[in-house]
């Protein structure tokens, strides 16, 4: 996740769909998260499905009546959260174990925690916690794959950091690239399944490397980021990885330049 402050003081009592190009909808989730449905000649896919606090797929269906797929950046609670209108989960498998985590509790607290930083989200009373009952098939998505859709053509990125299994996907025809929250303003790298810096700075630089996209869309902004805030986030790892051991504190803030990484200081290197 990333604080992005025009989220802060724009409420929504739905989800907000914003085209940004034909057949490309970016959806905000009352501030909680954002979402990308692809639209195909053929069929359609959406780039994660939210904390799952409403009916994403009465919303995906105002958009295409086609057969659409779930693909996942990452598997944290405001990414999975809505799998359960599902029946197929395409992800990378280092994230699989996260998935029994992101339960009607987690979902619970995490809302509660967006309420705390003051987003703007949707009222108690309209939210829905669906259970899963029934836990959509997990398939893997390997780097390098493409998935077709007919006229809009998706390339798998592996860009391990925020967690081990975190995916972009390079949409070739609009030149977009969709990278979750590997390269977020605030980067959040203290959690369990974060890599080390090492391994969030390759990715980075593998970001940077992608030259056939001309337009960066992380989860939960407003806006696109640019290749600056990429090169941003490697010099705020490189100030960490420079900054000798230290017992206290366990989480460390690192700030360069208006990027912003909390990592673990035994994951340093």
């Amino acid at each position: 996740m990333s604080v992005d402050k025009k989220l802060m003081t724009i409420g929504y009592d739905d989800y907000d769909v914003v085209e940004l190009c034909p057949g490309v909808y970016k959806i905000n989730e009352f501030n909680l998260t954002t979402m990308f449905v692809i639209v195909g000649r053929e069929k359609a896919v959406t780039i994660d499905c939210g904390t799952g606090i409403g009916d994403y797929m009465a919303v995906i269906r105002r958009i295409t009546d086609l057969p659409v797929s779930l693909i996942v950046t990452h598997a944290h609670v405001d990414h999975i959260g809505g799998r359960g209108q599902f029946d197929v989960m395409y992800m990378s498998q280092e994230d699989e174990s996260i998935i029994k985590d992101v339960t009607v509790a987690s979902r619970k607290g995490y809302v509660a925690l967006m309420k705390l930083l003051g987003f703007k989200v949707r009222k108690n009373r309209d939210m829905r916690y669906d259970k899963v009952t029934k836990e959509p098939r997990v398939e893997y998505l390997r780097d390098g794959d493409v998935i077709d859709l007919g006229g809009k053509t998706l390339t798998v990125y592996a860009i391990p950091g925020h967690t081990f299994g975190s995916l972009g996907f390079g949409l070739k025809e609009d030149r977009i690239l969709f990278t979750g929250d590997v390269v977020n303003p605030q980067c959040l790298m203290f959690l369990k399944h974060a890599a080390t810096l090492e391994v969030m700075k390759s990715s980075c630089q593998r970001i940077l490397s992608l030259s056939e996209y001309d337009t960066i869309w992380a989860s939960h902004l407003s806006d696109p980021i640019d290749r600056d805030t990429v090169l941003r986030a490697i010099a705020t790892i490189e100030q960490a990885q420079k900054r000798g051991n230290r017992l206290l504190p366990w989480i460390i803030f690192e700030n360069k330049n208006d990027f912003a990484i909390i990592h673990r200081a035994n994951k340093r290197k």
